[in-house]
């Protein structure tokens, strides 16, 4: 109840930028930052027992684990780069439906899109992943993290599933506009990111891709939102007819048995009847 509806919508669709910053962080090659600040928020967590020293800590060691974590899982995928069967299930994502529907899944199944779209991301930096392949991903990783608004809407009010129904239209809306557009959002991604023309083939994709998904994903959830934001009370309305309000059902804990409208013109028997509703009242 702190927020309106619409304000709900507007926010919503900040996060969908916001959240793009995870790709952003995974296609740097942080691998050099990850034991370091492991170090320093280990330090800082255990040589300050109290304080905000302890908490900046545990963020960094946290940050710190997340960058280590994607460079293992770099690293365990490098032997994926020869195995047939894993080549030929990334033959099956290259259809943007599908890479969409496997994008979705695993969102659904991990809970969080940021997870999904960054390992993607460290799947591109062992050149296993193609552009188009990754922005479908991308797509079904957006879809997907509906999920996550309709678990948190249950048992809540009204206004608390329409703001879930808006989360989940909003990015079915945004991939569903761009699916046959595939081709040229990675053709403006590769327009505004770095390229590595002194590399070739696998080497070459896995410098070059990643940056390219994270730059797409960002490009995709901007437009989505500018051009979506003036929109916004429209998604509430359609929220609201998605998920109408209930009907208030009256709770009486007692009706009147005696009184009657009726008898109001025969006063004798009408304060008769009142003195055995008082009864029925009294009892």
């Amino acid at each position: 109840g702190i927020m309106t509806l619409v304000q709900s919508v507007g926010v919503i669709f900040g996060a969908n930028v916001g959240t793009t910053v995870t790709a952003q962080i995974v296609a740097f090659n942080t691998t050099a930052l990850a034991f370091p600040l492991i170090a320093i928020g280990f330090f800082l967590s255990f040589a300050w027992k109290q304080g905000t020293a302890r908490h900046y800590g545990a963020m960094l060691m946290g940050l710190g684990l997340i960058f280590y974590g994607m460079a293992a899982m770099g690293s365990a995928m490098a032997p994926l780069r020869t195995h047939e069967g894993f080549a030929e299930l990334l033959q099956t994502l290259q259809s943007p439906v599908l890479g969409m529907l496997a994008g979705a899944l695993f969102t659904a199944l991990v809970q969080s899109s940021s997870a999904t779209i960054g390992l993607a991301v460290v799947m591109a930096t062992q050149g296993l992943l193609s552009l188009p392949a990754g922005i479908a991903i991308l797509f079904g990783a957006k879809i997907g993290t509906g999920i996550t608004a309709i678990l948190a809407a249950i048992g809540k009010s009204q206004d608390a599933k329409r703001a879930a129904a808006v989360h989940v239209l909003f990015n079915l809306l945004g991939a569903l506009i761009w699916l046959p557009f595939i081709a040229q959002l990675a053709g403006l991604a590769e327009l505004i990111s770095p390229v590595a023309p002194h590399l070739q083939g696998t080497e070459r994709l896995a410098v070059e891709v990643p940056r390219q998904i994270a730059n797409a994903a960002t490009v995709w959830a901007t437009a989505n939102t500018l051009f979506f934001l003036p929109f916004a009370p429209l998604f509430a309305k359609l929220a609201v007819k998605l998920i109408p309000d209930r009907a208030v059902e009256e709770m009486a804990i007692i009706r009147p048995r005696y009184l009657d409208d009726n008898l109001i013109q025969v006063p004798s028997m009408a304060l008769k009847h009142v003195r055995m509703e008082l009864g029925h009242m009294s009892e």
